[in-house]
């Protein structure tokens, strides 16, 4: 029996050994592939640093701020982007939209200013008085957007005694019908 017993300790110890040699050779394996990759990757770093490097090298060699033709060159680009620009909104029939922009931009922030000052309001309307069609424009201007008066909002400079919020029945028939669809969509 201590034969058998031996014998199949020698059997288990060297199936033991064989699964770990097994084991480190597919570990050495794996190590070996790793330092493939690594390898791999830090030739491709080093062709990206030799490119970043000879970008830098051709940059270097262009105008820099400190240069003289930079320095002499500054006003004419200081003065070719402003004068670019009208001209390409010329070009592109958006020169009529962007004033337009830009005065309703100023005619609303000088309405929000003198809005918050009582005196300033008043000789505001009463200057606009004095010219009807102006006032109808800037109103015109000024009104807010139809969600804000449905929602119960004002006007900073409706005078009109008889202004007041829109209702359900001020809307055109076909207005009421295309409401009343899209009410049922969103709730249903």
């Amino acid at each position: 029996m201590n034969q058998t017993t031996s014998h199949s300790e020698a059997t288990e110890q060297s199936s033991a050994s064989a699964i770990l040699s097994a084991k480190i050779q597919r570990i050495a394996a794996l190590t070996e592939e790793r330092l493939v990759k690594v390898e791999e990757r830090a030739m491709r770093a080093e062709a990206k640093l030799a490119s970043i490097e000879a970008r830098l090298a051709a940059l270097s060699a262009h105008p820099t701020p400190n240069s003289t033709s930079w320095r002499i060159g500054a006003p004419l680009r200081l003065l070719g982007t402003p004068a670019r620009r009208p001209s390409s909104a010329i070009r592109e029939n958006r020169l009529a939209s962007g004033i337009k922009r830009r005065v309703k931009a100023l005619v609303n922030h000088v309405a929000r200013v003198i809005a918050r000052h009582p005196q300033a309001k008043r000789l505001a309307i009463a200057a606009l008085s004095m010219h009807p069609v102006l006032h109808r424009r800037i109103r015109a201007m000024l009104a807010p957007p139809s969600t804000y008066v449905e929602a119960g909002g004002t006007s900073p400079l409706n005078t009109s005694p008889d202004w007041r919020p829109l209702t359900f029945d001020d809307l055109p028939p076909e207005a009421r019908r295309i409401y009343i669809a899209l009410r049922a969509a969103t709730q249903g």
